[in-house]
């Protein structure tokens, strides 16, 4: 998912938050979604530097993401979930988590069947 994307889904966050009839639990709800998407966008970014254990953990906190975007729109206006499809944005950003991880995962294997060609090849 492109950083553009990403803060479009923020700012609709925000959006749901200032513009509807929401108790302060719904708000604190979005607060603390907020945070963890930008927290996943982190991760998303700076996956070069993250060891594939930490990959599959940010994997797993991204299906977390998806389960509380459920919890956080129970209780809200059909209005905001259809004009602001966020499930569809965290959705995207979870294939993202998973693509990275992949391409990271078949960058090590490639990598390795590299390494064993050339030791291969010195050996004989």
């Amino acid at each position: 998912m492109a950083r553009n994307d990403i803060e479009d889904k923020l700012d609709q966050l925000r959006r749901i938050k200032s513009g509807g009839d929401l108790n302060s639990v719904k708000i604190d709800q979005i607060v603390i979604l907020e945070v963890e998407i930008r927290f996943l966008r982190t991760f998303i970014k700076c996956n070069h530097v993250v060891s594939p254990d930490s990959l599959v953990k940010i994997t797993k906190i991204a299906q977390l993401i998806m389960e509380k975007v459920h919890s956080v729109f129970d209780g809200i206006p059909d209005e905001y979930k259809n004009n602001h499809n966020l499930e569809r944005g965290v959705f995207t950003l979870l294939e993202s988590v998973q693509g990275n991880t992949n391409l990271r995962y078949n960058y090590e294997l490639n990598d390795s069947d590299m390494w064993n060609i050339w030791i291969a090849s010195i050996r004989t």
